[in-house]
């Protein structure tokens, strides 16, 4: 039933349209003696344009409709020419100095995913302050290993850990190397 809907609704409000294009023109026609054509519209419905040219051909009081059928439109798609030119980035003219790999390169607080972010192996904090917290978790984020106290310690994170949380007041973490 539902599907029987839009086209009957369609087709009212075709209908509707014409009645009230019929109507208005009346009006307009019924002084006029030209047998040419008046006026030419469009009606879309249902993605179907359909021409209707209103003529007067003959000294009635009602105008005549025709219906022509609706045109045929072929799109192409043309290529667009390439006028850029690619883009080669200069070298850099200064030598940059040696960094360390980012998964072992100094890591200041913050959550890192072990070997994706932060290298497993030994670290050591740099901090002084009491209330340091670190914690390495599996993948069902279960506590593989967690510390809370005096800052200025080492860490080892094992090769088959998930996560790494490392608190503010354990301050920055240097890479010691592998167990």
């Amino acid at each position: 039933m539902k599907k029987y809907i839009l086209p009957i609704l369609s087709i009212i409000i075709f209908i509707i349209l014409i009645s009230i294009t019929c109507f208005a023109l009346g009006a307009i026609f019924a002084n006029q003696k030209s047998k040419q054509p008046i006026i030419t519209q469009n009606i879309v419905t249902q993605n179907v344009i359909t021409q209707i040219i209103i003529t007067k051909i003959s000294p009635t009081k009602y105008p005549t409709y025709t219906i022509v059928p609706p045109e045929l439109i072929i799109v192409t798609a043309t290529p667009i020419p390439s006028t850029s030119t690619p883009i080669i980035p200069a070298a850099s003219q200064t030598p940059s100095a040696p960094t360390q790999p980012p998964l072992t390169a100094d890591h200041n607080p913050g959550i890192y995913l072990v070997n994706v972010d932060i290298a497993p192996g030994v670290w050591r904090n740099n901090g002084t302050e009491k209330g340091c917290y670190w914690e390495i978790t599996d993948r069902q984020g279960k506590i593989i290993q967690n510390f809370f106290g005096q800052a200025g310690g080492t860490i080892y994170i094992p090769q088959n850990a998930f996560q790494i949380t490392l608190e503010e007041r354990c301050g920055t973490w240097t890479y010691l190397g592998p167990p």
